[in-house]
């Protein structure tokens, strides 16, 4: 008896471990964008430019634009398709990508028009303010 009760609390501690180093295993592997310490964007159309933006109110303001995205209904037509003309590249501390952004945008002059991708799913933002973030 007391055998098959050690056996019992054995395999209970071995599989609350289990659990324990898979719920470790998951949290790290999240997409954690509030520790984005640097943005690479590269301008993937025109002259090919490539920034650092490093500026800690930069960073929060560009967060808060993702953060605050909606996702593209699936009747929504997309204007171009095509190449994104931005890459944004989430970093953090250690210059490791958190996240990979591709920016869309197909603004003129007055109008702004535009979206995001992340993992292959379109999202509607804020494109006149991550603009002005990127072209400061």
């Amino acid at each position: 008896m007391k055998k098959k009760i050690g056996i019992i609390i054995l395999t209970i501690i071995c599989l609350l471990i289990l659990l324990g180093i898979a719920l470790i295993f998951f949290k790290e592997n999240e997409n954690n964008i509030d520790k984005t310490e640097k943005i690479i964007v590269e301008e993937l159309f025109g002259e090919y430019l490539k920034q650092e933006i490093t500026n800690n109110e930069d960073i929060d303001e560009i967060i808060k634009i993702i953060n605050n995205r909606t996702q593209m209904s699936e009747d929504e037509t997309v204007p171009y398709g095509g190449l994104p003309h931005y890459r944004l590249k989430l970093l953090d501390r250690k210059d490791e990508v958190i996240l990979t952004v591709d920016f869309y945008d197909y603004s003129n002059d007055d109008e702004y028009y535009g979206y995001i991708s992340i993992d292959d799913t379109g999202y509607n933002i804020d494109v006149k303010a991550l603009l002005e973030i990127i072209n400061d």
